[in-house]
């Protein structure tokens, strides 16, 4: 009387795959925010290290001091500043757990 017309369990076809389902995006996401935490908290950390090893940079700067009609009188001087030993701490703090948050990100 009635007929199954249905293959997708005859074991002649076999069954059509469906698309990615939001578990995949899900643990892509969390692949691509890993992998960002991890380069983010690596920069940071360079960045402190080169603080650490490199504490005091200088540069020129040129002040106008006078301008009388098309003359003018410039003073250049050579400045040399520090990086704050809190600003260097915080780099290596921060780089470090975004290091670990990295690692310890479940996928």
């Amino acid at each position: 009387m009635y007929e199954q017309t249905d293959t997708l369990f005859s074991g002649t076809h076999a069954p059509e795959q469906s698309p990615p389902g939001p578990s995949l995006r899900v643990c892509a996401n969390v692949l691509r925010m890993k992998r960002a935490l991890m380069i983010s908290g690596v920069i940071l950390v360079l960045l402190g290290i080169a603080a650490v090893v490199h504490p005091t940079y200088s540069y020129h700067q040129k002040d106008q001091v006078a301008k009388i009609g098309p003359f003018q009188a410039t003073v250049e001087e050579d400045r040399t500043e520090q990086i704050p030993v809190a600003a260097t701490a915080t780099l290596l703090a921060v780089g470090l757990v975004l290091v670990l948050l990295g690692a310890r990100v479940k996928s």
